[in-house]
């Protein structure tokens, strides 16, 4: 879908875009390390803005990533672009596993 804005002058466009996680090796994620199961809970996110500032894809570094903790849309941000999923929305996170949990207590 391409708008046009009469006083800008310029094409915006919405699109959905590959969402990838990168990290040295999955088990390197420190909730992994601590016995927690890295789920990756959103493959596209859709996103608006000038069509020549659209990555082929976007890359989520989730080295530091917790156990229990995730990154959500409102924590991912490219310049030019705007994210159009809901802010609190989930695109990563490390959940526990029964093997964390018994761990833990």
């Amino acid at each position: 879908m391409c708008i046009t804005s009469p006083l800008s002058g310029w094409n915006c466009i919405s699109f959905t875009t590959a969402v990838f996680l990168t990290s040295p090796t999955v088990s390197s994620t420190a909730g992994v390390k601590a016995g927690g199961k890295l789920a990756l809970n959103m493959r596209k996110m859709k996103v608006n803005g000038i069509y020549t500032n659209f990555p082929d894809r976007v890359v989520i570094d989730v080295t530091e990533l917790g156990l229990g903790k995730k990154i959500a849309v409102g924590d991912v941000h490219i310049e030019g672009l705007t994210m159009m999923n809901p802010k609190d929305a989930c695109v990563a996170e490390v959940k526990a596993t029964r093997q964390s949990a018994a761990a833990a207590q």
